[in-house]
């Protein structure tokens, strides 16, 4: 009995452990400028936070939680594909809820402001 204690031990510290790690990621904006909001150069990046603005009418900025904090201009083009569910073909995000959502391991969020 001794014997098989200890094995069943570690695997009950293992299971344990494992469900309270975290996977960690970086927040990245991109404060949109103007133009096409599906190209990437129309927006400025940052890893500063940035505030909630009132209203809802357009798109203010993106927040990109990455696993390594850059954002490649494929993650860029998975993220708005994912985000941009409202008129798809129109490729713009002000038609779209602001808000938080979470796909394949990574957040994003939309928030927009008044025209």
């Amino acid at each position: 009995m001794k014997k098989h204690l200890f094995p069943l031990i570690a695997l009950i510290l293992g299971i344990a452990g494992s469900s309270f790690t975290t996977k960690s990621c970086i927040d990245i904006y991109f404060i949109y400028i103007s133009g096409a909001q599906n190209v990437r150069s129309n927006y400025t990046q940052t890893s500063t936070a940035q505030s909630t603005v009132v209203g809802t009418a357009i798109l203010i900025w993106i927040r990109i939680c990455d696993d390594n904090g850059t954002v490649t201009d494929t993650e860029f083009n998975d993220a708005f594909e994912f985000m941009d569910v409202t008129n798809d073909s129109l490729n713009t995000l002000d038609d779209d809820e602001e808000g938080e959502e979470s796909y394949n391991g990574r957040e994003y969020q939309i928030e927009k402001g008044e025209e």
